[in-house]
Order: structure tokens, then sequence, then C-alpha cells
């Protein structure tokens, strides 16, 4: 089982509804306009359905749905949860998805008490639950659908993502070289601008170690007088001048040397003293010694001066400070044998596009054989589920039309066609041509049944398909939605009672006018209120003892040993 239970407020015209789901095949029925497909409407919502405000219950201020899952038999879905730090670690097997809308204000959607967008809310509930409407065959009329269903019901998803992703190269490889060759003399004047701009830079030869270098070579021999000057100070100062610190400690030590001799305690202040006349001396004769490299020269610093212009020179011309330039200069080489590589690249390009045309063609003409062979058992399978629909003599084809002349498409270079014949001796036209609404109607539910029986998802609602059907028609139809039930959940709104009597749940849905507002509500159906509802939609408005009878009868017969 997946879903296990519904939570609505103030969604259209209910107020308050908390229902708890089984596994297995429910039903929900009631009058028309009792609001059956809000159900479906409302679980939608939650689902990531798109919606404004006009569904908010009059006179309430917003609307909420939750929807909870039981998620023990899909890891797939934890798997997605999980990689997303959406799943509760609390409760693995427990989803809840819940969405709001406001009267005034932006809605808001939550996986799990986690606020998430509308696309990642959609993008679950794909995994979870397919929506099949009475309207499902309007969809089916389209090409691009009759082919998703042909590829699923024969697994061929991998195939179909391969050939899209050689088809998605393909498209770049020829963006590429349509660029290269629009760019032509703009190309060639580019060119020859990064040579010129290159040569500039090749003469500098500029390094960001190199500029700290310069600038601090430049600092040291322009102040290179007031260095010597200020290193011979601090030598006379410190050591080698008459009355130098060093000397006056001297006569310190003595004064401390004999102060210990009659008292130890001063021991530490001699020794401190001891350290700081050594450490004056250490520095006074690395004074010395960096002083005795300092060579005051014009030349030098001539030519240190005209290097740093340089790299000024050249950075206001290229619009960046002095310290990118050397960065500048590499991307400007990379750039220019970038551009004279192009016509190696065209080459390259061209024989590239060559190798991805032969992998196409010969993958697209592998899945078209693929798709024939599933076209024809799908055919056939249509065939057997549409003919005891009251279409005893439909038949389904499967047209797969490949096409190699065709420009490379993501899908493939196949037409495929859903056709069907109705009578003997009639050939299959295409399904919008199908002249009655009821037989189209019908052979949309058979497809959708045999192509249901691949599907991953868990959890099946059909809403009214079995609309302008009846009697034994109807009957196989809930039988073998009945049977769908053994692999899924499956829900069902209908007004068919051989359908409703076929079901594992019964809901009833009912409209109510209290304190002048309008409200659906939504019971479970007990067995006695059960042979009511099927009375009901046996009998119309007025029920007799025989309607109930034969509801009793339908409903044991439905529910009894080897119904299907």
């Amino acid at each position: 089982m997946s879903l296990t239970s519904l939570h609505i407020r103030d969604f259209a015209i209910i107020a308050a509804l908390d229902i708890d789901f089984s596994a297995g095949f429910t039903v929900f029925s009631g009058e028309t306009g009792a609001g059956k497909s809000i159900l479906f409407d409302a679980l939608g919502l939650a689902l990531g359905d798109r919606a404004d405000s006009s569904v908010i219950r009059s006179g309430a201020a917003r609307t909420e749905v939750t929807a909870c899952f039981d998620l023990g038999e899909l890891p797939a879905v934890r798997d997605w949860l999980a990689a997303r730090e959406l799943l509760d670690p609390d409760e693995p097997n427990e989803l809840q998805l819940r969405r709001q809308l406001k009267s005034q204000g932006p809605g808001r959607a939550y996986i799990n008490g986690s606020p998430a967008n509308l696309s990642l809310l959609r993008e679950l509930s794909e995994q979870l639950i397919d929506i099949h409407g009475q309207h499902a065959h309007q969809s089916l009329l389209r090409a691009g659908e009759q082919r998703r269903l042909l590829d699923a019901y024969a697994g061929l998803e991998a195939q179909t993502d391969a050939l899209a992703g050689i088809c998605r190269e393909l498209q770049e490889i020829r963006r590429q070289r349509q660029q290269l060759s629009g760019g032509g003399e703009e190309l060639r004047q580019r060119q020859d601008l990064l040579r010129y701009q290159l040569e500039e830079l090749e003469e500098l030869q500029p390094e960001a170690a190199d500029l700290e270098q310069l600038e601090a070579d430049y600092r040291r021999q322009s102040e290179a007088e007031n260095l010597l000057q200020q290193a011979a100070t601090a030598s006379n100062l410190l050591y080698a001048g008459d009355d130098s610190i060093y000397d006056q400690l001297q006569r310190a030590l003595q004064a401390l040397n004999e102060a210990n001799e009659i008292d130890p305690r001063f021991s530490e202040a001699l020794q401190l003293c001891e350290q700081a006349q050594i450490s004056l001396k250490e520095a006074a004769q690395s004074s010395d010694a960096l002083a005795a490299d300092i060579d005051p020269d014009p030349e030098t610093l001539a030519q240190l001066s005209r290097r740093l212009d340089g790299y000024q020179s050249l950075a206001r011309k290229h619009r960046v400070s002095p310290s990118d330039l050397p960065a500048h200069w590499q991307a400007l080489r990379e750039e220019l044998a970038s551009l004279e590589g192009s016509a190696r690249s065209e080459e390259e390009l061209q024989a590239r596009e060559k190798q991805l045309l032969e992998a196409y063609h010969q993958a697209a003409k592998a899945l078209s054989k693929q798709r024939q062979a599933a076209a024809t058992k799908l055919g056939q399978a249509i065939t057997r589920t549409v003919q005891p629909l009251g279409l005893p003599h439909a038949r389904c084809e499967i047209a797969v039309d490949y096409r190699p002349e065709g420009s490379p498409q993501a899908a493939g270079l196949d037409q495929i066609e859903f056709r069907v014949a109705m009578n003997p001796g009639q050939p299959a036209a295409p399904l919008a041509k199908v002249a009655s609404g009821g037989e189209l109607a019908r052979t949309s539910l058979a497809i959708q049944v045999v192509c249901l029986d691949q599907s991953p998802v868990p959890v099946l609602l059909f809403d009214e398909v079995d609309v302008g059907i009846g009697g034994g028609v109807a009957e196989v139809v809930g039988r073998r939605l009945r049977q769908l039930a053994e692999r899924y959940q499956v829900f069902c709104v209908t007004h068919q009672p051989q359908v409703a009597a076929l079901a594992d749940s019964h809901f009833g849905v009912s409209k109510q006018v209290e304190a002048g507002q309008t409200e659906t509500r939504i019971t479970a159906l007990t067995e006695t209120a059960r042979v009511e509802e099927l009375a009901r939609m046996l009998g119309g408005v007025k029920i007799t003892a025989q309607t109930r009878s034969h509801a009793e009868e339908m409903l044991e017969l439905a529910q009894g040993p080897g119904t299907d």
C-alpha cells in the first residue's frame, strides 16, 4: 500500500475531510455534482498541480491538503528523498506531502515538513501516482504520448535516453562548427590584435614574484643614502660609538655583579643585563652587515624605474592592475593559441560529427526494430483488452514507420501511430479518426490498462474513465481494475454499479447545504450503506425492494469467490 490518508481543509466545497485508505481497489460514487472529482483535484494540489486562490472554499482564508504515503515497498523513493535530505530518519517509511494556498500571498509546499518548490514536488509525485481522468483519451491522440506509451511498454527507456544523449552532443558539435565558420573576418582581426598585444607583453615578461621583488629593490635603491645613514646611526648608538648603549650596559653589569656578591637575589637582573648586552652587539653587527650590501647606483635605479614604468604602462593599456598582468598575459596567449588552432578544431569537429551521425543512425535503426517488435505485441494486447469492452470486432494496430532521411531527433526517426478498426473488413485508422466518442473512450481505457501493467508507479487513480459504458461492459471494466489492484493500489470515481460492486472499499460522496453553505462529505460505506448506494446507482431516485435485492445480489456475486 502507498497512499494511506488524505486530509483536506477548505478546498472548493470541502470544509474538512480526513480519510484513511487501505490497499486494493477503492471506489468513490455519488450523485452527479456531489464533488467526487474534487477529491482527486485536491490530491492533485498536494502532488504539485498548479492552482490559484479560486480553489479556496468561499469565506476561507486558505486551503490546505496533506497526503500521507507508506514507503515500505518503495526503496527507490526513499533513496530519492535521502539524496535530497528530505527523508525523515525517525520514520523512514513514511512520507507527508503538504500544500497550502492562501487567498492573499504566496502558497507553500512541504515534503516531510521541509519547504519544497513545485518542480521538486512534481518530480517526487511522478514516482508515486498516475492519475487518469475521463478525458485522458485526448492526450492519447498526440503522437508524442503514443510514442511514450510504446517505449514504456517495451522498456526502452535506456535506449531512448542513449539516443537523446547522442542527439544532444550532435547538436552541440554543430553549434560549435557554426560558431567557428561564422567568425571569419572578425576572427582574423582578433588574432592580429592579440599578436600585437602579446608582442609588448613578451618583451616585459611579467611575473607576479618579479613585480614584488622589483618594487622592493626599487624602494631600497631609491632610499640607499638614507638607509646607510640610518644604519650607521644605529650601529654607533648600539655598539660602535663613544658611550654607546653597550658601554652603558657594561657599567650596569659591574654594579649588578657587586650587588649580587652581597645579595644573590640580584642574580636574575644580572643575567638579563648580560643577555641584553649580547643582543645589542648582535643587532649592531646585523645592521653593519646589511649596510655593507647597500650600494647606491644611479644606473641600477634607472633600470628598476624603467621596468616599473613598463608594468604601469601596460597595466593601463590592458585595463588591469600591475599585479594582474601575468595572469592577463597567460590568458591572451591561451586565447591566441585557441584561435590559431581553429582550423584544426574545425577538422576535429567535422570528424566527430561524422562519428556521431553514424552512431545516431545505428542506434535509431536498432531502436526502431525494437519498437516494431513491441508494437506488434502491444497491439495484440490492446485488442484482447478492448474486445470485451463491448467492441467484439475491434482491432488495434501500432504502426512504426522508420524514416532514415529525416533530421536527427532526440526521440528517434520513427513516426508512431496507434490505429484501430471497429468492424471486420475495415482498415485500421488513426485513433483521432474513430467515429464514436464512446468507442474512443473504451479504446483509450484499454490502452491505459495494458500499458499500466508496466508502470513502476504504485498508485493508480481513474477519474470517471468508465463514462459512456454500462451493463456487462462496465462489469468487465470493473474486473480489469480489480485485477490491477492485485499489483497496485487502485482508486476510481465511478457512476457504474457494476464497477463499484467489485471494489474492496467504497466511499459515498454527498453534497449538503448547512447554514447557507454547500459542503461535500465523503463517508466510508458500511455493508448496509453500500447496498443502498448500489441500489441508488441501479434504480435512480426511487429505490424499490427489488432494486435493493438486485444490489445485494450484485455485491454478493462481485465479492464472492471466483469473481475474477
